[in-house]
Parts: structure tokens; sequence; C-alpha cells
């Protein structure tokens, strides 16, 4: 009943997604300051869970959509997370010296070395150690 009544609106959270994500750009827009950190990120955080719910309920254009690429991205979106700060920062310093640090090179650099990383990730700890929780899970059945 409760989730019923939620999914009816799911265009509606995308809207009021996009709606708090704009605010939260122009609060945010000097991230150093006092406002961006005590109210900003945390009006990024809520417009992107509204943009969730959104996308996750079956009224909403979002979900109907599928695409392969959109799968990839959360195959790999926890390793991005896990690793993307150490990655860039690495990434960065080896490659100043060839690439200004400033750039859009550099920009496209980090993402692909980052999602690079990701997959690596993915591959050699993630999907053996789901496979080895599912070995020992479900031996018995």
């Amino acid at each position: 009943m409760f989730k019923a009544k939620i999914e009816r609106y799911g265009n509606l959270y995308l809207l009021v997604s996009v709606a708090i994500l704009t605010g939260a750009y122009f609060l945010c827009y000097k991230q150093s300051s006092f406002g961006a950190s005590l109210f900003g990120f945390p009006m990024v955080d809520v417009g992107y869970g509204f943009m969730v719910l959104g996308a996750i309920c079956p009224t909403c254009f979002l979900y109907r959509l599928s695409s392969k690429y959109t799968g990839i991205i959360a195959t790999l979106s926890f390793a991005v997370y896990l690793s993307h700060k150490m990655v860039i920062h690495m990434v960065q310093l080896y490659l100043v010296k060839w690439i200004d640090s400033n750039s859009n090179v550099m920009f496209l650099a980090c993402i692909l070395v980052a999602l690079f990383t990701a997959w690596i990730m993915n591959n050699l700890i993630e999907k053996p150690f789901l496979r080895l929780r599912n070995k020992i899970l479900y031996q018995n059945n």
C-alpha cells in the first residue's frame, strides 16, 4: 500500500530532484563556504536520493530506459567510489610532467584510469568473492 503510493509519482520525484540539485548548485558555488558545507552538500545528497527514487518507480520515464552502459556504470560504481581519490591523485602526480594539471586532457585521463582501476577491482576482487559467497551460501541446495 505504501509502496504503491510512492510509485505513483516517479516523474515528480525526478522534477523535485532537478529543483533541489539546481538549488544546491547555486548554494555550493563556493565549495569551501560555510553554507555549502552545512546545507549544500546535504542538499546534493537529498537531490540525488530523489533522482534514484524517481528512477526506480515504474511510472518514471527513466525506469523504462534500458542501457548496457548504465549497467556497467552501476557495476563499477562501488569500486570507483572506493578508489577514485587515490587514483586521481596518482594520475595527476605522474602525468603532470606531460599534461597540464588543469586541462581537459588530464580530466579525461583521470576518468579513464579511475574506470579502468574499478574494472580491475571488480574482476579481481568483487566477482571472485561474490562467487565464493554464493558457493558457501548455496552449497546445501
